[in-house]
């Protein structure tokens, strides 16, 4: 196989993943979180510049269990550089 077709296939599989996550999580189990769900709000905390172990609670069903340093590491890439 060429590296085009392998590329290709590569993302297809990706792509067609996703869309079967998104259409499982959507149609027949809206309800349910996961653990990305937990690093996800603890990350918007922590852009809005609130403690993401008081907020995550408020909107997930359980407390945040992961260390901070993992909402940081999530948060860190996904921002753009501070302005002096």
């Amino acid at each position: 196989m060429t590296t085009r077709r392998v590329l290709l296939a590569t993302i297809t599989a990706g792509f067609a993943g996703g869309l079967l996550v998104w259409f499982f999580y959507t149609h027949y189990a809206p309800s349910q979180w996961g653990d990305f769900d937990q690093v996800w709000l603890g990350s918007r905390a922590l852009l809005a510049g609130r403690d993401p172990y008081l907020e995550v609670p408020k909107h997930f069903p359980w407390p945040l269990y992961y260390p901070d340093s993992l909402c940081r590491h999530w948060t860190a890439p996904n921002t753009p550089p501070p302005t002096p």
